[in-house]
């Protein structure tokens, strides 16, 4: 997971690591398991435009980690996820507990997956990466149909029959409701997947390239330029210092889907193979375009590549990927203070206050950059020089600096300039006449600055002067109480506080009074308008609307209507009704159930046809 970025995989954010246990936290999706979605849609299946984009999402997340050299080896329905609530959300790949890494040409033999999904060359036990793509195609005639072409799925089918299903390879499209108004593109590109011979099994890359969803992408396609700002903003991005790349790149892993929504379409402009990474080809191709149509005048494919190159924080690295795309179009996000924070926090991992270089060390490895360590310190040292930090360290305030791409001016002593205005923040604390440093009391502490010095944002707080120490309130609503204590004689914050506490209690008593003689007048107005009210009404007669029923509940129009209905059916003809609505569904009377991830039943050498999923309790004496 560590190795796995892109838009349509769950995100791992940290790992921590205990005595007896290693705790993975992983990116929040909200949006709930496919299985549960697809149980919540109309005749419990998706329609064909709705599975298309689906079938699309999932195809470039599985041949994105098969180019990782990672194979799934367990997809199914539970194992994606929805980002959110939204009907238009994008799917998460999930659970890797059961995947492997893999040469081109390994074979593998362990038996592992879900029996619903799990390909025909995992049962016979010599199998490739194509094991997912097979899983796939049962995805997609779930979401089309929303039920398992060869049953495993909750179903009442023993595994035996589910195993022997899956190895001879049969499945139909029925019922025939369902299947009639599916297109001959989508089965055709079923029957392509669910080949029990993987060679001749589709590719993840034929499966993407299929009639079936590059009409559905052609229906739905839009613009292919870019956004002019976005444009704008990789242009820019490779004039920034490598340090500032960096923390995009950080900054980037602290945005959620709503910040990056409008972002992710630009992406898709660029991934136009599907592979879940943007090649230089492919930049180029839309760069190209976008600027010659546009307002920038054209780019050479010379400034394309160095955009290209400056994309790639990790220069081993021959594609772009998803979060380094984030990073070079940070302007183009809802970047918040939050997302700041979190930034340097992931860091600064000790929460020591500052990054150094041994922050950045850990972050991007002795491998992360050309020249490893001295490129590093090189890099860290330039950031130095432009923040002018202090003591080697990063402060949260050179952060801000740096990731706005502005320098701090050398810092100087303005002790001599009494005209000087001191920096928004910069209040300091002053010791006073009787030599005592007074720290903050409640809402008022001392600070050494004049009336006079106000700026514009300071006005609506009350400031005095106490003998060159100050008191510096909250708002001034008891404004004239604060000038009679400031212009006093010299009082110590305490006393200063409690004179404020006695006029606030005083003003507050005076409402609650008020309010108390208000209601009483109230209730008295209320009861000499009801007693002249009750002079002139008829006896009998409620004061108050009262809701009465027009018709009586059991001789209603409506009772008498179902009851019509109810006498002239025929219960044969009820019967095939619900016959006929059961298989629109998709799942007659069947109930679709979770399966977990064990073949050991479905393995099991077994000849009787009593054999089913169903699990016996195991007591203690079978134990």
């Amino acid at each position: 997971m560590c190795q796995l970025d892109h838009p349509n995989i769950v995100r791992l954010e940290e790992v921590y690591e205990s005595n007896n246990g290693i705790y993975l936290v992983q990116e929040l999706c909200l949006g709930g398991e496919l299985f549960d979605r697809l149980d919540e849609q109309p005749d419990y299946h998706y329609t064909e435009q709705q599975c298309a984009r689906l079938v699309k999402e999932m195809l470039s997340a599985v041949r994105y980690i098969h180019s990782k050299g990672i194979v799934h080896r367990d997809l199914k329905l539970e194992n994606f996820l929805f980002s959110t609530r939204e009907k238009d959300s994008e799917l998460k790949m999930i659970d890797f507990g059961l995947s492997k890494h893999f040469n081109i040409g390994e074979m593998h033999c362990e038996a592992v997956g879900t029996p619903y999904t799990v390909a025909p060359e995992v049962i016979s036990g010599r199998y490739d990466e194509r094991c997912d793509v097979w899983a796939i195609g049962v995805i997609t005639y779930l979401l089309l149909s929303g039920d398992s072409p060869f049953g495993g799925c909750g179903g009442p089918e023993p595994l035996h029959v589910v195993k022997n299903n899956i190895l001879d390879g049969k499945f139909s499209f029925e019922p025939v409701e369902i299947w009639g108004e599916v297109t001959s593109d989508a089965k055709n590109f079923i029957k392509n997947i669910l080949v029990t011979d993987p060679i001749k099994r589709f590719t993840v890359k034929q499966a993407q390239g299929s009639v079936w969803l590059t009409s559905y992408k052609e229906g739905n396609k839009t613009s292919t330029h870019l956004n002019p700002n976005v444009v704008n903003a990789l242009v820019s991005f490779k004039e920034y210092s490598e340090m500032r790349k960096l923390l995009c790149e950080v900054l980037s892993f602290t945005l959620i889907p709503e910040q990056i929504q409008d972002l992710r379409k630009e992406f898709e402009k660029m991934d136009t193979d599907g592979s879940g990474e943007i090649t230089l080809q492919a930049l180029k191709k839309v760069l190209l375009k976008t600027a010659v149509s546009g307002n920038l005048g054209g780019l050479t494919e010379e400034e394309v590549e160095d955009i290209f190159n400056a994309m790639r924080v990790r220069k081993s690295d021959a594609t772009i990927q998803w979060h380094e795309f984030i990073a070079a179009g940070l302007s183009q996000c809802k970047v918040d203070d939050r997302n700041l924070q979190l930034a340097f926090d992931r860091m600064d991992s000790e929460h020591k206050g500052y990054i150094n270089l041994d922050n950045v060390m850990d972050l991007l490895g002795s491998n992360g950059v050309e020249n490893g360590r001295d490129a590093i310190q090189m890099m860290f040292e330039d950031c130095l020089k432009s923040c002018n930090a202090e003591n080697a360290r990063i402060t949260y305030d050179d952060f801000l600096l740096l990731m706005k791409g502005q320098t701090r001016e050398p810092h100087k002593s303005d002790n001599n300039d009494i005209n000087k205005k001191p920096r928004s923040g910069s209040w300091k604390l002053k010791k006073t006449q009787d030599n005592h440093t007074h720290e903050p009391v409640g809402h008022y502490f001392r600070c050494s600055k004049s009336v006079n010095d106000l700026d514009n944002d300071d006005k609506g707080f009350g400031f005095g002067q106490v003998n060159e120490t100050f008191v510096v309130g909250q708002k001034n609503e008891f404004f004239n109480e604060e000038k009679k204590i400031i212009n006093g004689p010299k009082v110590t914050p305490l006393i200063a506080n409690s004179s404020v506490y006695r006029a606030n209690r005083e003003f507050r008593l005076n409402v609650l009074e008020a309010s108390k003689r208000f209601e009483e007048m109230q209730q008295q107005r209320m009861a000499k308008n009801g007693s002249n009210d009750n002079q002139s009404r008829p006896k009998n007669v409620s004061p108050y609307l009262v809701l009465r029923h027009g018709l009586n509940k059991e001789n209603s129009d409506v009772e008498q209507f179902l009851n019509k209905i109810r006498e002239t059916q025929n219960p044969d003809e009820q019967e095939k009704r619900l016959s006929r609505a059961q298989s629109r569904s998709g799942r007659g009377n069947r109930v679709r159930d979770k399966v977990v991830s064990d073949l050991a039943g479905m393995m099991l050498p077994c000849s009787s046809p009593t054999f089913s999923t169903q699990l016996t309790p195991v007591t203690e004496d079978k134990k």
